[in-house]
């Protein structure tokens, strides 16, 4: 019995990592690119542009813990 619980304790780890990486390239390779694009269009200075990029750095993690906040069965 102890096996099994620290085999899903390891692939429960796993899935977590993955989900993190993942995360990690849909911020880098989706979401910075397309807010440098708005503030270049919209000639934002340094600091706006600086800002913008620390807000979308962290909208997919924004947006997990929203969905885990409000599922109820978590």
């Amino acid at each position: 019995m102890d096996i099994i619980i620290i085999g899903l304790l390891i692939i429960s780890f796993l899935c977590l990592l993955l989900i993190m990486y993942s995360l990690a390239i849909i911020a880098d390779n989706f979401i910075i690119p397309t807010l440098i694009n708005v503030s270049k269009k919209y000639n934002l200075n340094m600091q706006i542009e600086g800002i913008l990029l620390a807000i979308g750095g962290s909208i997919p993690e924004f947006t997990t813990n929203l969905t885990a906040s409000l599922t109820d069965n978590i």
